[in-house]
């Protein structure tokens, strides 16, 4: 069972600070439909697959009821906050990107978020050669209001686990990916 110690953490990293309470929200939400449909071997305790360990051993129960009461009771801030989590899709896209010593980084467009950093690719167009990069990205709706997504993850810090945030917990390699800490050697990789 992986379980999120950030103390562990910490510890292995000079660099690194502990997420905020926001960001542990933001990150529940970003990896709720990785973990409702993880396969992962661990999570099913060898018996008849009900419900993966990755959604019912952390946060994401709670995750789940706080979103329902907040669709009856903040409609507009649940509708949101959904649309930018959960509705989005997933797809690749060829963007530009600028190079950096530790190599290209995509320019994305607006309401869009990076999953996979794809590999740099040549485009002709004729005569012309152009180089982009290849990235699947989650992109969101036009019609999300980052106002009301911002009102509904405070409103789930406050009311997740009543308000007792050193609750909040989430799978470690969902944890370390957040962080940008690679598993093996427990590095910092900005």
């Amino acid at each position: 069972m992986f379980v999120s110690s950030f103390a562990s953490i910490k510890s292995s990293s000079a660099m690194h600070r502990d997420p905020t309470p926001s960001e542990k929200v933001r990150e529940l939400l970003r990896t709720y439909n990785e973990a409702l449909h993880d396969t992962a071997p661990w999570t099913s305790g060898g018996g008849v697959r009900m419900m993966p360990g990755t959604y019912s051993l952390y946060s994401y129960p709670e995750l789940e009821h706080r979103m329902r009461q907040m669709a009856t009771s903040m409609k507009q801030e649940w509708w949101h906050t959904s649309a930018r989590y959960w509705w989005g899709n997933e797809r690749w896209l060829k963007v530009p990107y600028r190079r950096t010593t530790k190599g290209p980084v995509p320019i994305l467009p607006s309401r869009c978020e990076e999953r996979i950093q794809g590999e740099v690719i040549r485009i002709e167009f004729g005569a012309q050669v152009q180089h982009a990069m290849q990235v699947k990205c989650y992109v969101w709706s036009d019609a999300v209001d980052e106002k009301l997504v911002v009102r509904g993850i405070e409103r789930l810090v406050t009311t997740m686990y009543d308000g007792d945030t050193t609750r909040l917990s989430l799978p470690e390699p969902f944890l370390w990916r957040m962080l940008g800490i690679e598993k093996d050697t427990a590095r910092v990789t900005v």
